[in-house]
């Protein structure tokens, strides 16, 4: 029996079957090392490649910092902004300052170092008067010097019969485009509507203000306070005077705490959303299911039928993806051609560059908003506008 034993390899760790049990993990290691660089090099790939030739609108990562609560919602339930201030906005992205800068809100609570005059010192029959309503692209804010302001001072330098209204609101769609104009009609005289859009408009969802803890948010409709405040604000409340150190701090601080070791679920939604290839991948997913709900065009038509008597405008802005991709991701041409309301395709009418647009934020820069102004100016045929491309 013990001569057997001799002739049997040994099971322990010190013959050659010992030696490869040891190798096996080695290997299994190797193999999971391989598929793990393999899948990460796939993704990268991936990503770089739908970032080429198939760019999407992603949530930047970036920390806004506002000076104010700056929104209220005023008796119709209409989105407007807190009246007469002096506001700072600050946006961080990966620690470097994208924009800082401050602008105005008037007496109706709009974007403009001008008073609005209420119909009784405005009467309608004196010059064509625009209410430009729209979302931040509208506002303006982002560039330094909001756009509807500065072309209504070189307009009226001309005429000064003609008026521009800003109505542009942050974040908001054209169900609160509609409230915002119904919620004015009987404050401002206008005889012309000018909704200014973009693609993601259409997908928005109504929301309310809440400013707490230092915060604001925007709430989605039928979400509580309580709810609504346990997700990503919109904006961090900062003092008007804030110091770029500070502010610098403050994003760290508020990077830190969404880390992947102190947040992991926050991280990987922020991650998630930064991510090209990954919000391709949703949209087609949530079209082939049909989870994704279609663009909302009801309000285009509520406006038409509540303003019957006036022309309304429709001005497709492209947004930076639209721009790198040469065409939109909604066709409002036939969406608006059925309801009677003027459109004009912003992309392809003006001149247009990736560089308009800030880098990872989104939103125009100076130059892009300049764009902007030329191209609404040249549209509606508007007066003064080589004063305001000199600016």
């Amino acid at each position: 029996m013990s001569a057997l034993r001799k002739l049997l390899p040994r099971q322990d760790g010190d013959g050659a079957l010992g030696s490869a049990s040891r190798l096996n993990p080695r290997r299994q290691w190797a193999k999971w090392a391989l598929l793990v660089a393999s899948s990460a090099i796939a993704v990268l790939l991936a990503e770089s490649l739908t970032r080429l030739l198939a760019p999407q609108n992603v949530y930047p990562d970036r920390h806004i910092f506002l000076s104010s609560s700056h929104f209220q919602v005023d008796s119709v339930g209409a989105v407007r902004y807190l009246p007469k201030e002096r506001v700072r906005m600050v946006a961080i992205s990966n620690s470097s300052i994208e924009y800082d800068v401050e602008y105005n809100t008037n007496n109706a609570g709009f974007i403009d170092h001008q008073d609005y005059q209420p119909i009784a010192y405005e009467p309608r029959a004196a010059g064509k008067k625009f209410a430009i309503v729209g979302d931040s692209f509208a506002a303006g804010v982002h560039g330094g010097d909001p756009w509807i302001p500065r072309l209504r001072d070189a307009v009226q330098a001309e005429d000064p019969s003609v008026m521009l209204y800003n109505l542009g609101v942050e974040g908001t769609g054209p169900a609160q485009f509609r409230r915002l104009l119904v919620s004015v009609a009987n404050e401002i005289p206008f005889d012309n509507i000018v909704i200014m859009a973009i693609s993601d408009d259409f997908r928005r969802p109504m929301w309310r203000p809440l400013a707490t803890n230092g915060n604001v948010y925007f709430c989605a409709v039928g979400v509580t306070d309580r709810v609504c405040a346990t997700r990503l604000p919109f904006a961090r409340i900062i003092n008007f005077n804030s110091t770029m150190p500070d502010l610098l701090r403050m994003s760290e601080e508020i990077s830190r705490a969404h880390s992947l070791f102190r947040s992991p679920i926050l991280h990987l939604e922020i991650s998630l959303k930064q991510s090209h290839f990954v919000v391709l991948l949703a949209r087609a997913f949530k079209r082939l299911t049909g989870l994704q709900p279609p663009p909302d065009y009801r309000p285009l038509r509520e406006i038409r039928q509540q303003f019957g008597n006036l022309p309304v405008h429709l001005v497709h802005l492209p947004q930076e993806n639209e721009v790198r991709a040469g065409h939109y991701d909604l066709d409002l041409q036939r969406v608006t051609a059925s309801m009677g309301i003027r459109y004009f395709p912003a992309l392809t009418r003006c001149e247009w560059s990736p560089n308009m647009f800030y880098r990872l934020d989104g939103h125009p820069n100076a130059e892009g908003y300049q764009a902007i102004s030329n191209c609404v100016s040249k549209y509606l045929g508007l007066r003064g506008m080589r004063r305001d491309r000199g600016h």
